[in-house]
C-alpha cells in the first residue's frame, strides 16, 4: 500500500493562513526579500530514534549538526538566552532570566524524553570545531494543525548561510519524516486539538533581516504582518504540501518501495 499518510496530508493541507497584500505592511518588505540569496542545496542526513519510551533526533548538514536537546546543554542555553545582544530582536527584545531558560529547557527535554513528542528543540553545533552555536525549535503552534518555528544563534555565529541550513534541515529533512511516521502536532495542548501537521509558522522583528532572509531562502513566504511585543513583526508561512511536493515527489524510489 503506497503511502496513505501522504495522500491524507495533501488532501487536508490547504486550509491555512490567508496571505496579505504587500500594501498592508507598515514597513516595506523589500529589505527582507530583495537580497534573499541562494537556498541551501547541500546534504541533509537525518536519524530519528524512538526507543525505551524516548525520542531522539540528529540532523547533519554540510556545516551543522542539530541534536535533540538534552539537559546537558542547559549551561549553553543559559548563556544564549540571557545575552542581551543575542536577544535584542528575539520576541520582546529582552534577555530571559535563568529561571525562564531552565523552565523552557525542561519543557523541551521532557517532550523528547517523556512525552515522546518530536515537536521540540534542537541544539545546533558547528561541525568543524564542534562548537555550540545556537538553538532551533519546531514546536507547538497557536493554530490548529500548525507548528511554530524559531531559532537563535550566538552573536559570533549569526551567519545567514548557517541559519538557512538549520531552517532547511528542519523543513526539508525533519518535517517529511514526521509526516511519514505520522506524528501529530500540539500533543497534550489544553487549547488546540492534536492533529497532523498542515503548516509551519514563524515570526521575526521587521528589522531582523538575518532571521527573515534565512526563512525566505528556506522556502517560507511572508504571509502578513502585525504588532507583537510592541513592534511590527513579519509572519512567515509554509504549507506542508509545498514541502512534500518539492522534497518527496521528485524521489520516485519512495513510491516504488511499497506494495
Amino acid at each position: 500500500m503506497k503511502m496513505l499518510w501522504l495522500t491524507a496530508i495533501l488532501l487536508t493541507a490547504m486550509s491555512t493562513m490567508t496571505f496579505a497584500n504587500e500594501g498592508d505592511n507598515h514597513v516595506p518588505i523589500d529589505h527582507i526579500t530583495k537580497w534573499k540569496g541562494d537556498p541551501y542545496q547541500g546534504s541533509i542526513n537525518l536519524t530519528l530514534n524512538h526507543e525505551h519510551g524516548m525520542i531522539s533526533a540528529r540532523i547533519e548538514t554540510d556545516d551543522l549538526l542539530l541534536v535533540s536537546l538534552t539537559s546537558d546543554q542547559l549551561d549553553n542555553y543559559v548563556s544564549l538566552f540571557t545575552d542581551p545582544k543575542t536577544m535584542a530582536l528575539y520576541t520582546n527584545g529582552q534577555p530571559w532570566t535563568q529561571e525562564h531558560v531552565e523552565a523552557a529547557v525542561h519543557k523541551w527535554v521532557m517532550r523528547w524524553e517523556k512525552d515522546q513528542d518530536p515537536y521540540s528543540a534542537f541544539a545546533i553545533f558547528e561541525k568543524k570545531k564542534n562548537h555550540f552555536i545556537g538553538h532551533i525549535v519546531l514546536g507547538h503552534g497557536s493554530r490548529y494543525a500548525q507548528a511554530e518555528l524559531a531559532f537563535l544563534f550566538t552573536a559570533a555565529f549569526r551567519k545567514v548561510n548557517y541559519a538557512t541550513q538549520a531552517v532547511t534541515a528542519i523543513l526539508n529533512g525533519y518535517v517529511p519524516r514526521l509526516m511519514q511516521d505520522q506524528y501529530p502536532v500540539n500533543l497534550n495542548s489544553s487549547v488546540i486539538d492534536a492533529s497532523y501537521l498542515r503548516s509551519i509558522h514563524a515570526t521575526s522583528h521587521y528589522n531582523d533581516t538575518f532571521t527573515g532572509q534565512a526563512m525566505i531562502r528556506s522556502g517560507m513566504s511572508i504571509a502578513e504582518d502585525d504588532i507583537l511585543w510592541g513592534a511590527q513583526r513579519f509572519d512567515y508561512l509554509i504549507r506542508v504540501d509545498q514541502i512534500l511536493h518539492s522534497v518527496i515527489f521528485p524521489d520516485e524510489e519512495l513510491f516504488n518501495s511499497g506494495d
